[in-house]
């Protein structure tokens, strides 16, 4: 039997998770010993960086990415399922930024490169076996929760020069507990739908080189709530309303706090459509719709393309 396309732990960044998160289904349990090819493009527009938590006030930013990653789901020693995931995205910076510093308030970079990668590792906790098929295809899914990790490898393009980069010179580890509750007699079944959660913290390194007069920058950790309500149309499409409030990341300069806390509220959807059992393409588009002073704004949008073999 061919194996089934779903939402196949399409593992997104955390950078973009600021906009619009990992997206919906990206959890999802699949048939055991597939692999996973993704490729997608991704645009930001606003006034935050494809980092984690990185928001400049006053400045006008436009990212563009194209992202290849490859996901790899395994038997975890309880015989529930876990995922590998690596992530690589180059693209492009257009920015107005405003540094904020006396003598050259506005600057504007233009910058094409390598961004950080990133590598994620999924665990199952509880409803989340790993079967083969036909057994993927008749079971019965209902509550599954998890545990994840995501680190952002710090070799992107970066320079001490510009006011702001592809790469953020800096480590940055997200940890969350994504879970969900699935209705429908199947994963594949068309009346199947999933209500689905995500609490998750980044903890961010030290920039020791940043950009301006500082030695080193930090930021506090960032928390974020991601959710996601799912349903399919018919076997070939699902749709989703998608939601992401996070609050925190303050930043650090020296070792002094600045009181410039993040806390936004971004609300979006998704179209998936399945063209063959191997073969799908999802899009996302969503935006800011609440946030304090100094929390991220704009929008995104997010084009993504699967294979499974």
């Amino acid at each position: 039997m061919t194996k089934p396309i779903l939402a196949l732990a399409a593992l997104a960044f955390a950078g973009a998770a600021q906009a619009q998160g990992y997206g919906p289904r990206a959890f999802q349990l699949v048939p055991e010993g597939s692999n996973i090819l993704t490729a997608y493009g991704l645009g930001l527009s606003g006034n935050q960086s494809f980092q984690p938590g990185q928001v400049l006030q006053g400045s006008d930013i436009d990212v563009t990415l194209g992202i290849v990653q490859y996901t790899r789901p395994f038997n975890f020693l309880n015989g529930q399922q876990a995922a590998l995931v690596v992530a690589l995205p180059y693209g492009r910076i257009d920015a107005s930024v405003d540094t904020r510093l006396p003598g050259a308030p506005r600057v504007s970079v233009k910058q094409s490169g390598l961004f950080d990668p990133q590598v994620a590792l999924v665990l199952g906790l509880v409803g989340s076996p790993a079967m083969k098929m036909p057994d993927y295809a008749m079971w019965k899914p209902g509550f599954a929760l998890g545990v994840m990790s995501n680190v952002y490898v710090p070799i992107g393009s970066y320079s001490s020069s510009r006011a702001i980069n592809t790469g953020s010179n800096r480590w940055a580890v997200q940890f969350g507990l994504p879970m969900s509750l699935n209705f429908g007699r199947s994963l594949l079944t068309p009346d199947h739908g999933t209500f689905e959660l995500l609490p998750a913290v980044t903890f961010y390194g030290n920039n020791n080189d940043p950009f301006g007069s500082a030695g080193s920058t930090g930021q506090r950790p960032l928390f974020t709530v991601e959710s996601h309500l799912t349903r399919n149309l018919n076997k070939m499409a699902w749709v989703s309303l998608d939601t992401l409030y996070s609050n925190g990341g303050a930043s650090v300069s020296d070792g002094i706090r600045a009181d410039d806390r993040q806390e936004s509220f971004s609300i979006g959807g998704t179209l998936n459509l399945s063209f063959s059992p191997t073969f799908s393409v999802k899009a996302s588009y969503g935006g800011v719709l609440a946030r304090n002073d100094n929390g991220p704004d704009g929008d995104m949008w997010r084009l993504m393309a699967s294979y499974v073999f």
